[in-house]
């Protein structure tokens, strides 16, 4: 009855600390990202993004939330043209970053 119980408890215990785990990620990746749009002062080509390691529900979420903005570009690629989109941090996500501006 005891391993039982105790078994129960952890069992109730794993999805709350996965969900934990999972938002530090979410928290990082985010961090990780907005850092990389920091550096590139001309922005970063999803592609780049996506080589990188970031999902696009990410990317996606940095935008609705204001941290960075996407804009569809055309360029020549191998002589053809192709649609990319660039991606930018905004000031909002610049402060995100440095932790001022948040109150």
């Amino acid at each position: 009855m005891c391993a039982q119980s105790t078994q129960r408890q952890l069992s109730d215990l794993v999805p709350a600390r996965t969900a934990a785990w999972s938002n530090r990620s979410q928290r990082l990746e985010r961090r990780r990202a907005l850092r990389l749009l920091a550096g590139e002062p001309e922005g970063v080509i999803e592609a780049m993004m996506l080589a990188h390691g970031f999902r696009v529900e990410l990317l996606v979420d940095l935008c609705i939330a204001g941290l960075a903005t996407a804009t569809p570009e055309r360029t020549v690629a191998g002589g053809r043209r192709v649609e990319v989109v660039r991606m930018k941090i905004t000031e909002a996500g610049r402060q995100a970053l440095t932790g001022k501006g948040t109150q």
